[in-house]
């Protein structure tokens, strides 16, 4: 009888901890999140697939099954919204916005229900006549569980920082968000930014966290060459299952970074295209059991450097839109330890995208491949458990990994309405994901929403691990004050 038969709720690193001899409990993730005035960079259609640790709703979820070091939001509510303009030179905007939404479970794998979440959102821009221009995007959160008296702060500057514009050539240094891709959801090429996976929003563009950058654009007049440089690290925060006497330890890298970046896109018909080259140590955490400090209780987190170079594309014809995206990602120390190491990888992605008036569909297949790939079904006792933990968490208990997902989104001419639902499968570990949204505006500043994650497959298989995960919810949020208005 395998381990995923065996244990749906305890978890599999239960099982594991249980052999080492370690028995108390304590939950611990990982911690760790363009920009004009308003812009939350929303996705074509629907969520799709992105596999295993990294994108926390149902999408994150996915886009860490893959080993996507960070994967491109999920579905929007309302599908390829046009960000807000930024304002015009001299000009100030601010915008605050209130929300509450009651969840009938979180996103840390807690078991935790019937959890609050108020939150208040703010957003300032100001551009100045000489071409420098500031912004700044936070939020201040509680969250109240039935299960504790403690609530849980859910607080993070999401973006802050210094821009300036001259002619042809633009620069910004600060916390920013750096969307890099042009595939619906699982966006290989994306590990700019940090995710916090854990985080209750509708949304998944919301999950994104900015990270400490210096960046330098210059447009050409049908492309544009993008360099940057992170020199420190910001971390995404991931569920990871609480284990009954044991903590996680993340060892974060410290100090100033070398992490840097270049990419070149071009726009044009009937093709778009992007190549694209970053290394730099992974935002999502990396399993890295050690047989003695496990039985100390100690399970520990890495973040080993990645290589990845990328390239992306995007065609239009009549209402069709094919996109395509693909990754090689060489992990630094690849193939050094089954119970610690992750293997370095190659991600696809391939999609169409169909508009129908006010609706839209879209069919996507992706497909990742594990070089370097160690079984862990194959290492002998005592470790095969801890290297199939390892595996589970890093997205690496097969050595290719394909999947499919498909949805739709719909948004009224009046803009009142807008839905969304979509379906990601995986066929060899069977699998699934299911996740409709639906919003009404009330008016121009109130709106209601609802929605629901919905996971199932063996614990040991990406959206399967991310089970207990699965829940509904409902808010309102109030914009108010939005001096753009």
């Amino acid at each position: 009888m395998t381990s995923d038969r065996r244990l749906r709720k305890v978890g599999l690193l239960s099982l594991l901890l249980t052999a080492c001899g370690v028995q108390r409990c304590e939950a611990l993730a990982v911690p760790e999140a363009d920009h004009t005035f308003g812009d939350e960079q929303q996705p074509s259609c629907a969520m799709l697939l992105n596999s295993m640790l990294p994108r926390n709703c149902l999408i994150g979820k996915m886009s860490m099954s893959l080993g996507v070091a960070s994967a491109a939001p999920a579905a929007s509510l309302s599908a390829r919204e046009k960000p807000a303009s930024a304002p015009s030179k001299g000009q100030s905007e601010l915008d605050v916005r209130v929300s509450t939404s009651v969840w009938s479970g979180n996103r840390k794998l807690d078991d935790q229900t019937g959890v609050v979440y108020p939150r208040v959102n703010v957003k300032a821009a100001h551009k100045m006549p000489s071409g420098v221009s500031l912004f700044a995007e936070g939020y201040v959160g509680d969250e109240y569980s039935l299960q504790s008296d403690k609530p849980r702060a859910q607080t993070a500057i999401r973006e802050l920082h210094l821009g300036y514009k001259h002619g042809a050539a633009s620069g910004r240094v600060g916390l920013q968000i750096i969307p890099w891709g042009r595939a619906d959801v699982v966006n290989p090429t994306d590990n700019i930014s940090a995710y916090d996976y854990t985080l209750l929003v509708p949304d998944d563009a919301e999950q994104r966290l900015g990270v400490p950058t210096a960046s330098l654009v210059y447009r050409m007049e049908s492309a544009s060459l993008q360099t940057l440089w992170q020199p420190f690290f910001r971390a995404s925060e991931i569920p990871l299952p609480p284990i009954s006497g044991a903590r996680y330890r993340d060892d974060k890298p410290e100090g100033l970074q070398a992490s840097a970046g270049i990419r070149l896109d071009v726009s044009g018909e009937p093709i778009a295209w992007s190549l694209s080259y970053f290394r730099g140590p992974s935002k999502p955490p990396n399993l890295a059991l050690a047989p003695a400090r496990v039985a100390q209780g100690i399970l520990d987190t890495n973040h080993p450097i990645v290589s990845t170079y990328g390239l992306d594309f995007e065609s239009l014809a009549g209402r069709w839109v094919l996109r395509g995206e693909a990754a090689y990602n060489h992990v630094d120390g690849s193939d050094s330890d089954p119970l610690a190491s992750r293997e370095s990888f190659a991600l696809g992605v391939l999609g169409v995208e169909r508009s129908f008036g006010e609706a839209s569909a879209f069919f996507q297949i992706t497909y990742r491949r594990i070089f370097d790939f160690i079984d862990p079904y194959e290492m002998q006792e005592p470790f095969r458990e801890l290297a199939l933990a390892n595996a589970t968490v890093n997205a690496e208990t097969a050595q290719s990994l394909l999947g499919f997902g498909t949805g739709f989104a719909l948004n009224t001419s009046d803009l009142r309405w807008s839905a969304a639902a979509d379906l990601a499968y995986f066929p060899a570990t069977e699998d699934f994901s299911i996740r409709p949204r639906l919003r009404y505006q009330v008016s121009d500043a109130v709106s209601l929403w609802i929605g629901a994650d919905y996971l199932r497959g063996p614990s040991t298989a990406s959206l399967g691990r991310l089970a207990d995960n699965t829940a509904g919810w409902l808010g309102f949020s109030v914009n108010a004050l939005d001096s753009s208005r």
